[in-house]
């Protein structure tokens, strides 16, 4: 939350609205273009995008250390749902800008 809102308060033309604006554009590294009809620019995109890699990892730790109080063979299926849930955290900004470039791309 708090990196949400230090990189929502960054953004000057457009202003980041919640209710309008995804949490993914906060992480975009690019800026100037269009994705899905909204103008993305986020100036401290990385700041965003280090949120969602802090979350990821603190989601598959937290995960490992309940690990043992899921029962028998469950155990393993929690712990890779957990993987799967945090894994993607890791990359976001390479799955952003794939996601603006493409969107930008199918505009012209």
């Amino acid at each position: 939350m708090v990196t949400e809102a230090v990189a929502a308060s960054s953004w000057k033309a457009p202003r980041y609205r919640h209710s309008f604006n995804f949490i993914s554009d906060l992480g975009v590294p690019s800026c100037g273009g269009e994705v899905d009809g909204r103008t993305v620019c986020s100036p401290l995109h990385a700041v965003m995008n280090t949120g969602f890699v802090v979350q990821g990892v603190l989601f598959v730790v937290a995960a490992v250390l309940l690990f043992r109080m899921v029962p028998g063979r469950l155990r393993w299926v929690y712990l890779a749902l957990a993987v799967v849930h945090g894994w993607p955290a890791q990359y976001p900004a390479r799955s952003m800008d794939w996601r603006f470039r493409s969107a930008a791309e199918t505009q012209h």
